[in-house]
């Protein structure tokens, strides 16, 4: 009920929106209690902030990926603009950066993140949601993904032997 409406990534942005969009704006909507849609959507954080503060200078088609830990130290020390506030950035406006836009960004910064301890994956998960925090993942890809269940219904099992086509982060709530 707080998440904001899933929305098309363009290019190799999935870090962004995973950290920003899906997680920074459920988080917040989660802590003042937003379930209106219309308010999960003028709240929600913006994507491109966070992929054009992390991609490489030479990403012009947009389609380098970029680092989870390197989002989540955007968020720690610089934060993030919502979506509605000027500038409406694309995956290209590196340069886009004011002192106003980074002002506005630094009024939503995270205090800290963690990892997920891999002994107990699943279980700390778990715990994270339960406790409402959403949980931003990184997994390496299959060709499966793309197609079959995965897309239909939301449910992917790799095939035995697949190999990686690359990775790909998403926010579990």
């Amino acid at each position: 009920k707080f998440c904001p409406k899933p929305q098309l990534q363009t290019g190799a942005s999935c870090v962004g929106w995973s950290a920003a969009y899906a997680a920074l704006s459920t988080q917040a909507n989660i802590q003042m209690n937003v379930t209106n849609p219309n308010q999960k959507w003028a709240r929600a954080f913006d994507p491109n902030f966070i992929y054009n503060m992390i991609s490489q200078n030479d990403d012009y088609d947009c389609e380098k990926g970029t680092s989870l830990y390197d989002a989540l130290y955007v968020l720690e020390k610089y934060g993030c603009k919502p979506r509605i506030w000027e500038p409406w950035l694309n995956c290209r406006d590196k340069d886009a950066y004011d002192e106003l836009t980074l002002g506005i960004a630094a009024n939503y910064k995270i205090d800290s993140w963690s990892y997920v301890k891999e002994e107990a994956f699943i279980r700390n998960i778990k715990i994270a949601l339960n406790i409402e925090m959403p949980v931003i993942i990184g997994v390496n890809l299959t060709s499966s993904f793309m197609s079959g269940s995965a897309l239909t219904y939301g449910h992917w099992v790799p095939k035995p032997n697949e190999v990686s086509v690359g990775g790909h982060a998403m926010c579990v709530i």
